[in-house]
């Protein structure tokens, strides 16, 4: 059976995979103090000479369009200090200069640049390289650093001067695995296929060692004594004397292989889901250490400290950095490494509260933007809400394949369905007037659920290719499937008989649903840069909306009628108006895809959910942007607006009024608040 994660997003996705650039390097070891770490997927960190900060990254798969790209942590206070915005492309690498608080980075878009963390813009940015960087690594000095790029080829570059000093190319494609020694000399680079290589760089003319080792896992140069450690996927540990005559030689087997990362004055970490210890002195393997984490794509050492910070790459996409106490060997402090994902978004049918997901629900007043609640007990992130009539019940779906209800406003968290071997469910609703609620999956079908338990209450699997989407006629008397060919079927809720199947879409998938308020229409997203509305049941079409400048994401009807909201790829939010079928405006507040776009039931507000973990509350009027909540890992901060300033700030852990010196907008632009001494509801925001 076809097992996956994240296939509603499966051509965008091989996309990524393939782009130049897309497929990032492996672990190193960097010069003198300066620690660094990078993934081959996901997460990249590094840490300063004085263990005071790390710099972490989102890497090209998880990345969103104008996301943010690098992130600065304070590590005593363990909270986030500034971000860089806008770059060119997602960070493929980046590292903190030795005995400098200054950040080098490489894109996979072809940028170099130098950072300050807390200022706002870049202090040097090059565009050098059209097939993109994977790899950066700072010389001991700090007054130079080296750059890798996919093709294979080498560049040294002067820090001060932003010069090329010279260029060689390696021969080798796809390079994973880099190490540069402590004093700065010699550099080696491995891909998957191909031999090792080791460059002199104070002889420029000299030619490389080529050492045919087999498929290499991790390098990394012992502090001490300068030789260079190869982890082989064949479980073996190699060491190798540079300018020494002698070949590498056997040191260890290993329980299993992975890149390196040097620990202490004499030990190195293999890295792993256990990871193993060598004692480069006694040429032992020592305890291993458990970190409890899967998917460990980075790991370094703090100064000063027993501990190491460590990055995940999860299977759902919520990529973490951890700090890892070597003492009591447990994660001592955790933290997203990204803007946690908003990946769903549902509005309470009588008004007062608005859901929103992460790998928890969040239940928000609507008349206040307060946070109410959080519902913790989903492993993985949520991949779909739906609320129940009665707005007492929250029906969700993640990638833990069981579905979850909540009841609202309770305190008792959510229960679930046992695991019943139905892998991936992608889309959920909830039926009016009715216990029940549907889901649809990839490789599960339809599934219809009774919402007391939740208990399976039957399945049907007729697709001919997966399901994605799923929605309830108004009246609760028709089911829609959407499928990955772009094939509509339509279930009689009565017989659970197929009743007419039509097409949304020949070139590509029935993503999202939404129902005019007398079920008569159907309002479609289908993969391309259009939206559909057409006829229901028949399914005859009736108006193309074209004109959006990436593909629609979600879409949603307003309850009162004239008006339908489109979520796109770009972080766009397009409102129509149904009456003329002319687009109204174009609301930009989001810097990722949107998730997410409801109307209240009154009509007045359209909320908007994105990957960029913001929350945006609009004004239907006049399109005027209300509130924005954004997500800064240590609780969520809402942000009202007014005349496109930001007037007053709350947290959710006191509802206080924060007067913050500034606050960052939606495009990283600081924005000093005119504090209040108390919020203003969201029904005098619309007044005006």
């Amino acid at each position: 059976m076809i097992r996956r994660r994240h296939l509603p997003a499966l051509i965008p996705a091989i996309g990524a995979a393939l782009a130049p650039g897309a497929r990032a390097a492996n672990e190193r070891e960097a010069p003198g103090a300066l620690m660094h770490g990078t993934a081959a997927f996901g997460v990249r960190v590094s840490v300063n000479a004085r263990g005071t900060a790390f710099i972490c990254g989102a890497g090209a798969e998880t990345a969103s369009p104008g996301a943010p790209v690098l992130r600065a942590w304070s590590i005593a206070a363990w909270r986030e200090m500034a971000v860089l915005t806008g770059l060119r492309g997602p960070a493929a690498d980046a590292a903190f200069a030795p005995r400098r608080e200054e950040v080098g980075f490489v894109t996979t878009e072809g940028l170099l640049g130098l950072w300050t963390p807390g200022s706002a813009e870049p202090a040097r940015q090059w565009a050098q390289h059209p097939k993109g960087y994977s790899r950066l690594v700072w010389l001991p000095s700090g007054d130079q650093l080296l750059t890798v790029d996919q093709s294979g080829w080498v560049r040294l570059w002067d820090r001060s001067r932003g010069s090329l000093i010279r260029s060689f190319d390696t021969g080798t494609k796809e390079i994973h695995s880099i190490a540069l020694c402590p004093q700065g000399r010699y550099l080696a680079l491995a891909a998957h296929s191909g031999p090792l290589g080791v460059w002199d760089l104070a002889e420029p003319g000299r030619e490389p060692w080529r050492m045919p080792l087999g498929d290499v896992a991790g390098l990394a140069f012992h502090r001490s004594s300068g030789r260079l450690f190869i982890a082989l996927s064949a479980r073996e540990l190699l060491a190798w004397m540079p300018d020494g005559a002698a070949a590498p030689q056997p040191v260890a087997a290993l329980d299993q292989a992975g890149k390196l990362a040097p620990w202490g004055k004499d030990r190195l970490i293999v890295i792993g889901s256990r990871c193993g210890v060598f004692d480069v002195a006694r040429g032992v393997m020592l305890k291993p250490l458990d970190i409890g984490w899967n998917n460990i794509c980075s790991l370094v050492e703090l100064p000063g400290s027993a501990d190491l910070l460590v990055a995940t790459a999860r299977d759902d996409g919520e990529d973490a950095v951890g700090r890892f106490s070597t003492i009591s060997q447990r994660i001592v402090r955790e933290a997203a490494a990204a803007a946690s994902r908003i990946n769903a978004l549902a509005v309470l049918p009588n008004g007062s509260g608005v859901l929103t997901a992460t790998r928890q629900v969040s239940l928000w007043s609507a008349s206040e933007g307060r946070l109410l609640r959080r519902y913790f007990g989903h492993e993985n992130l949520i991949r779909a809400l739906a609320v129940a009539d009665d707005s007492w019940r929250a029906f969700s779906i993640s990638y833990e394949e069981r579905v979850g209800v909540t009841a609202l406003p309770a305190p008792d968290g959510t229960h679930y369905s046992p695991r019943l071997g139905l892998d991936s469910f992608d889309g959920i609703a909830a039926a009016p007037l009715s216990n029940e609620f549907a889901t649809a999956g990839i490789m599960s079908g339809l599934v219809v659920w009774d919402g007391a338990g939740p208990k399976l209450r039957l399945r049907r699997d007729e697709a001919d290719s997966g399901a994605l989407s799923v929605a309830y006629a108004p009246n609760g008397q028709r089911l829609v499937l959407g499928l990955m060919d772009g094939e509509v079927m339509v279930y009689d809720t009565r017989s659970w008989q197929i009743e007419r199947r039509f097409w949304a879409s020949r070139t590509g998938a029935a993503q999202a649903f939404a129902f005019a308020p007398d079920g008569e229409r159907l309002l479609m997203a289908h993969g391309g840069s259009d939206a559909l509305i057409v006829e229901f049941p028949s399914g005859r079409p009736i108006q193309v909306l074209t004109g959006h400048a990436s593909a629609p994401r979600v879409v949603s009807w307003s309850p009162l009628g004239p008006g339908i909201a489109i979520g796109a790829e770009d972080g766009a939010v397009y409102f129509w108006d149904v009456g003329t079928m002319r687009p109204r405006q174009r609301l930009d507040a989001h810097e990722g895809a949107v998730t997410g776009a409801a109307f209240s039931p009154d009509g007045q507000v359209l909320y908007s959910t994105s990957e960029d973990g913001s929350l945006a509350l609009w004004r239907v009027t006049d399109g005027r942007l209300l509130a924005r909540i954004i997500n800064l890992r240590t609780g969520e901060e809402l942000i009202v607006y007014e005349e496109g300033r930001a007037i007053w700030t709350t947290a959710p852990d006191d509802h206080a009024v924060w007067a913050l010196p500034s606050v960052q907008g939606p495009s990283g632009r600081s924005i000093v608040p005119r504090v209040l001494q108390a919020p203003r509801p969201v029904a005098q925001l619309l007044s005006g």
